[in-house]
């Protein structure tokens, strides 16, 4: 059966807006079910001081707001503009900007440090020059490479992890460990990857006399970190999976992730706009609205299992029909991405769902894109 195959597409429609009213592509997100897929991954942590959760999913101060609620302190982000945004929501928030620093990002650090200084900002660094360019205001994760081969240190090379640590000095916060490559395997190869991984970890921590914190796992491998022996209940532990809370259908294939029993909390409204073969239908929505990223078919519609998305070009979405009659022209459909997270920054506007008592609001992707720079500003 198709994931998701018995789910109604009506919690993503308003109504406060009738189908026909609607304009499409539309990004819908459920709050309700964003509240449940974060309570189902606290509830599997078990503490909310041990999620990190990576912001360049959800993209939205609306989501933030239900991870703060939730107890949810501590956040890594992708860009200076959801630094900037998340602070504006929650001025003392502690939060890693988990991507290496280009010439003027570290001014810019500065200047959100100096605007909010009841925050805790750090940066990733992997050279003993980052460290002497990263402001004094700023705290530093080492960033060590477990194999990804996309960013830090080596995780052999325990000179430049010792020498790039004591660089940072009193601002050292800990150690950032990414493993986002353990993906593809099956669960059992996944999870014994990871704990080798750990074990490792573990032993370069251990060299540096303890870290305050040690930052691992996004979504593929973070259920596995938490089963490590020597990780298990450590408070200093945090992963950080941030898909885990719109949820889609690339995490859907994880087995240990797909045993939460997570719901997808954002999918994009499209209509059927043309009838162009017998088999087939197309919608206004194409790779400007969804992701391509993850390869074809780029989603899934919710509730038809017998409709097969085929790629699509910038605005519309063949969609092959494999049994069954096609969708009339008008037919409202919601799709569910493949990979979410920069299907949600395609978005300027997000329609907000919070139940069927309550009007749908639509919202500005606030932290979507980059900041805008001007010469001579930060």
């Amino acid at each position: 059966m198709t994931p998701f195959a018995n789910q109604s597409p009506d919690r993503f429609l308003p109504g406060s807006i009738p189908g026909d009213r609607l304009l499409t592509p539309c990004l819908s997100i459920d709050l309700v079910t964003a509240r449940e897929n974060i309570d189902r991954v606290l509830e599997a942590i078990g503490d909310p001081s041990c999620w990190r959760p990576h912001l360049k999913t959800t993209k939205l101060p609306a989501i933030w707001s239900l991870l703060l609620e939730a107890g949810v302190e501590r956040f890594k982000c992708a860009t200076t503009r959801e630094m900037a945004v998340l602070l504006e929501l929650a001025p003392d928030a502690d939060i890693l900007l988990a991507h290496h620093l280009a010439p003027a990002t570290g001014d810019r650090l500065a200047r959100l440090a100096e605007t909010f200084p009841e925050a805790r900002l750090s940066a990733l660094v992997e050279t003993v020059e980052a460290v002497e360019a990263l402001p004094p205001s700023i705290g530093a994760f080492v960033d060590v490479d477990p194999g990804m081969h996309r960013s830090g240190i080596p995780v052999t090379d325990m000179a430049r992890i010792s020498a790039v640590t004591e660089a940072c000095g009193p601002r050292w916060r800990g150690i950032h460990y990414y493993d986002g490559h353990l993906r593809d395997e099956d669960e059992s190869s996944r999870r014994a990857r990871a704990h080798a991984g750990y074990d490792r970890l573990l032993e370069i921590d251990a060299a540096l006399g303890g870290a305050s914190e040690l930052i691992t796992s996004g979504t593929p491998t973070f259920l596995h970190a938490l089963t490590h022996a020597r990780l298990a209940g450590t408070l200093r532990h945090a992963v950080s999976p941030g898909t885990v809370v719109l949820h889609d259908l690339v995490s859907q294939r994880l087995e240990e992730v797909a045993r939460l029993g997570l719901r997808p909390a954002a999918v994009v409204l499209a209509h059927v706009v043309s009838r162009p073969g017998e088999d087939l239908v197309t919608l206004n929505a194409g790779h400007k609205a969804i992701s391509v990223d993850s390869g074809d078919p780029c989603c899934l519609a919710l509730g038809h299992e017998t409709l097969l998305p085929l790629h699509p070009s910038e605005e519309h979405l063949p969609v092959r029909v494999l049994e069954g009659p096609r969708p009339e022209p008008g037919t409202l459909l919601a799709l569910v991405p493949q990979h979410v997270c920069p299907t949600v920054n395609l978005a300027r506007h997000a329609l907000l769902v919070n139940g069927p008592d309550e009007d749908a609001v639509i919202v500005p992707v606030a932290a979507g894109g980059h900041e805008p720079t001007l010469p001579g500003s930060a």
